[in-house]
């Protein structure tokens, strides 16, 4: 497919996705190695979809679509950031001039800032909730309206974390808060769009090896970024973190006709650590 490896949990290529267009918003990569949205776009393609692929950056969207495009499928980059609502409404009419539906919608893009709550700024507490509940709510009123067009209604699926669920020893309230919001905005959709046949689902991850995750703890540990890995694997009962494809292969199916019955959910994909913190 491209210099980049597939990992040997990525899933075979298959076809369980053809026919349907696939919308991910935060596609591309901060930097080397697979982000959580550019691994579940191409994980979409590998599963037979066309991919919609957006980013704030217009070269990550554009790398993130070859990647795609190698998988033998159609791929559409756009830039555009996900909390200007007129910016995303022109998304959706190119996805639409392009492919005429959108199956399936996956809200990627996030901010996570650690800071203890007692000295967070205004400014942390907002960008969180800006980029982490009102974007994908602003993704999701337009895919709503375009699904319950569409026979066969759509997917809704919103990226959460496992910090949404309990405290587990990171002080990033907003980010937590954010993102519990989000999960009750996944469970709002899914019941009230459940008999215009949409389903909404998160998939919840917990410690995650991703470029995003490398550039924050780069300056937590000094650049000892192998001694930050060791640390946070140490957390997981697995004895080690899960990677954007863990998130990924969860994506694609609740993307897929084999989870048809499953909506409204939290997808914990951790390795047991929200289990120990219970």
């Amino acid at each position: 497919m491209s210099a980049l490896a597939l990992p040997a949990h990525a899933p075979a290529p298959s076809r369980r996705l053809a026919g349907r267009t696939v919308l991910v918003f935060g596609a591309g990569t901060s930097g080397p190695g697979w982000s959580n949205g550019q691994a579940a776009a191409v994980a979409y393609a590998l599963a037979g979809a066309d991919l919609v692929v957006v980013d704030l950056v217009k070269e990550r969207a554009q790398e993130t679509a070859r990647l795609c495009e190698g998988a033998g499928v159609r791929a559409l980059p756009l830039a555009a950031s996900a909390t200007d609502g007129q910016a995303v409404e022109t998304v959706f009419a190119h996805a639409l001039d392009a492919f005429g539906a959108i199956d399936v919608l996956h809200n990627n893009a996030g901010i996570a800032e650690v800071a203890p709550t007692a000295e967070m700024s205004d400014e942390t507490w907002a960008r969180a909730f800006a980029l982490n509940v009102t974007a994908p709510f602003i993704a999701c009123r337009l895919a709503i309206r375009q699904m319950r067009a569409q026979p066969r209604g759509g997917v809704v699926t919103n990226i959460s974390t496992v910090g949404s669920l309990r405290y587990c020893g990171i002080t990033y309230a907003g980010y937590a808060a954010s993102k519990a919001a989000l999960n009750q905005l996944t469970s709002s959709i899914a019941l009230e769009h459940a008999a215009n046949g949409i389903r909404a689902n998160a998939v919840v991850p917990g410690i995650l090896d991703t470029p995003l995750v490398h550039n924050q703890l780069g300056a937590r540990f000094g650049g000892d970024i192998e001694a930050a890995r060791r640390e946070r694997a140490a957390l997981c009962p697995m004895g080690f973190a899960g990677d954007a494809w863990d998130v990924a292969n969860a994506a694609v199916f609740l993307a897929s006709d084999e989870a048809r019955y499953i909506t409204g959910q939290l997808l914990v994909v951790d390795g047991g650590l929200s289990s120990r913190c219970a």
